[in-house]
């Protein structure tokens, strides 16, 4: 068979991993990629063994030998050739770094197909995957960038994430001088682990890649490049030319354990997993490793983070959260957390996210080794992952599962980082499956798309055209609000005044508000809580489709609660609709009544016609809605239930529902029965509205007036009814 030696035109150095880009290194000449003689079929990589007579072997045979593979990993000060081959007729590269993990990093018994095997020795190494060769790229990425202290990775179960993560240190420390590497887990336990897994690695090494230490073989607290110790004073101590004076240890789960030890390679594992009840605060401690890791704001090294993720509550999956929502890269992922962004803006002046981490996200159909139903593995013999067919094998596993088993399976093996934060349906309020698929579907949805009469969620502010009588809307990516429909012009600052000379609103048929207000500049917890008010669409029977939609979210704490009262107005007065705002903070309610909006006010919740004439809340009107009772909790709480049950996730038809607001939907998938309310200010704002949206009110008639005694103009002897 003849031999193929592809084009270098094939080769793309511009790779996305993740929300990343990395470009890869010019491609070396032609003699130095390996398996160029080979039949493309028979391209694939393969370990280089160390020679069996390794030990009798002449000096400079061995060095030539050890020569070469330190070409390929790189000495001190250098980034190394990595390695180049020909797989199955496409340029491949991997890292140096990757390559020793493949090539020498003993890692126990691996599960992979024997005729994948090319040496009965092949099973104790890593083999070689597409998964693996990105977060190698990306691994090395962090580390270049001055801005980045780290890489925090999520995993499926048992992907050889603990130890890759092991190895990678070791490459780092094992060949720097005075270089110090941590590892912590999530208890300390798992931290004596790892540190064992890098022993593991380290004693099955060849002995070129195997500095000078203290000497001691079965190190259980640290590993240390150092002389040896003196084992007889009377022998002269032997000097040695090159001792790196590094070491590789491991500390307990606290916070604090290795504040202000300079790390260069700190390893961070299962993190996700770190249980707040213990007392450990996951952010404050990655942000203390970190910092490890600049010396007056210069990088010196970085933090390998990364987790399978445990059930939210219980078992640090909030923890997890929390963090890799501050590890985004990404502006569109910011501004959905305006809790923690502030300003909307992923990134800071000097290029780093909020947790100085970078994210990468590693889903279970990318380098899976097990078999489908016929034996067949899902990683073919070049490493490449049968993403489609992985997906529809885990799609499989799910379907006989329900309720706790399926957060469970979603979690240990996530297609999307949405499963990783899968709650156990038993432990929520609502049903966390509908409103994960309905996030899942949002994750879909581009920016140009059209939704029907809904548009794409977009950014903005309403303002004053003319003070209470008429608002408008102006697009802004900084705005307050976030929109996906708004009346037609037509239909917009509808109002009319009543007998009493009052304003009211005229389209309250159509649509309703909710709002959770504050009255403080700050909270007595001093938690910086916002304003929540959602918009939604009354029922309509001619229009389904348009029925019980939410189409506007406002999440805000602006400077004053005055300008929040003056943008729930505006809102109010465009769509003619009523506002029902909870009243236990009245504020809001006077400054409506001191502005004359009182009518755009809802209180009566009465929900049939019956109920409405028999509500003596009618004649003396309470503005708002009380929260404070058992009652109306239980209502809010059930309308909410019966809300995501009917309209969110997949529904009966096939579509998916007309939520688009994803702050909203997780704070409805992390409530929990009999849970505190006060940081969710989404949920309160939005049960609200769906209270206002049930509540009867009969429509605004105007009649004439009916006169009982006709009235005549008398013309000399004729007279005319006027």
């Amino acid at each position: 068979m003849s031999v193929l030696i592809p084009a270098y035109k094939d080769f793309k150095q511009e790779r996305h991993i993740g929300e990343h880009t990395i470009f890869l290194p010019d491609p070396p000449d032609l003699k130095k990629i390996h398996y160029k003689e080979l039949p493309k079929e028979k391209q694939y990589f393969r370990r280089s063994y160390l020679p069996d007579n390794w030990a009798t072997m002449p000096k400079d045979d061995r060095n030539i030998f050890a020569n070469w593979q330190w070409d390929i990993r790189g000495r001190e000060g250098e980034k190394g050739e990595g390695f180049w081959f020909w797989n199955n007729g496409k340029l491949e590269w991997m890292s140096p770094n990757h390559y020793v993990y493949c090539n020498w990093w003993r890692i126990g018994k691996v599960q992979i197909p024997k005729e994948y095997l090319e040496d009965k020795r092949d099973i104790y190494y890593p083999f070689f995957t597409d998964a693996d060769r990105d977060w190698h790229y990306l691994a090395d990425h962090c580390f270049d960038d001055p801005a980045c202290g780290g890489l925090f990775s999520i995993e499926f179960r048992r992907g050889g994430k603990t130890y890759r993560m092991g190895c990678y240190q070791y490459e780092k420390i094992s060949k720097t001088h005075d270089a110090k590497g941590g590892t912590q887990s999530r208890d300390d336990t798992d931290s004596y682990n790892v540190f064992e897994k890098i022993i593991y690695g380290w004693r099955n090494l060849p002995p070129f890649f195997k500095p000078v230490d203290i000497g001691n073989n079965n190190p259980v607290t640290n590993l240390v490049f150092d002389e040896p110790k003196k084992i007889n004073t009377k022998v002269t101590q032997k000097t040695y030319s090159d001792v790196l004076h590094s070491w590789i240890d491991y500390g307990n789960a606290s916070e604090g354990y290795y504040d202000g030890k300079e790390q260069l390679i700190n390893i961070q594992d299962e993190i996700g997993k770190i249980q707040a009840k213990r007392g450990i605060n996951l952010l404050e401690r990655i942000r203390v490793v970190v910092e490890c890791c600049f010396i007056m704001g210069q990088k010196v090294g970085m933090v390998l983070a990364s987790t399978t993720v445990e059930e939210m509550e219980k078992n640090g999956g909030k923890q997890a959260k929390d963090l890799w929502n501050r590890s985004t890269t990404l502006d569109s992922d910011a501004k959905r957390f305006p809790e923690i962004f502030s300003q909307g803006v992923a990134l800071d002046e000097f290029g780093s996210t909020m947790s100085k981490l970078k994210r990468y996200f590693r889903p279970s159909y990318k380098g899976f080794l097990g078999l489908d139903d016929k034996g067949v593995c899902f990683v073919d013999r070049y490493g490449n992952s049968d993403e489609e067919r992985t997906k529809s094998y885990f799609l499989k596993k799910r379907a006989n599962k329900k309720n706790a088993e399926l957060g469970s399976e979603k979690r240990k093996f996530p297609l999307i980082i949405e499963d990783c934060w899968t709650s156990d349906i038993k432990k929520a309020s609502f049903d966390t499956i509908r409103i994960e698929d309905q996030l899942a579907y949002n994750e879909t949805l581009v920016p140009s798309l059209k939704l029907g009469q809904l548009h794409y969620p977009m950014r903005g502010n309403f303002y004053w055209i003319e003070k209470n009588k008429s608002a408008g809307f102006a697009p802004d990516e900084n705005g307050r609000w976030t929109i996906v429909w708004l009346p037609h012009e037509n239909n917009r600052n509808k109002s009319f005044i009543d007998e009493n000379g009052f304003q009211n609103p005229a389209c309250t048929d159509t649509g309703c508000f909710g709002l959770d207000p504050y009255d403080h500049r700050s909270t007595a917890d001093n938690r910086k809580s916002n304003a929540g008010s959602y918009g939604v669409l009354k029922h309509d029977a001619l229009n389904p489709a348009m029925s019980m939609v939410p189409v506007t979210e406002y999440l805000n704490r602006p400077e004053t609660p005055e300008i929040m009262y003056d943008d729930i107005a505006k809102q109010c007065v465009m769509f003619g609709w009523e506002v029902f705002a909870e009243n236990q903070k009245p504020g809001c309610v006077n400054y409506f009544v001191n502005q004359g909006l009182e009518k755009y006010l809802g209180g009566t919740v009465a929900e049939t016609e019956d109920d409405y004439w028999h509500d003596e809340t009618k004649k003396n009107k309470t503005y708002g809605v009380s929260t404070a009772g058992g009652e109306i909790r239980g209502q809010m709480l059930e309308s909410v239930e019966s809300y995501v049950y009917r309209y969110v996730g997949k529904l009966e038809n096939g579509t998916f529902g007309k939520c688009f607001f994803d702050i909203l939907l997780n704070q409805l998938k992390d409530m929990e029965h009999g849970g505190d309310w006060t940081k969710y200010d989404a949920y309160v704002g939005f049960s609200l509205a769906l209270l206002g949206c049930r509540r009867y009110k009969p429509k605004e008639e105007k009649h004439e007036l009916i006169n009982m005694f006709p009235r005549f103009r008398i013309e000399g002897n004729n007279s005319y009814k006027i």
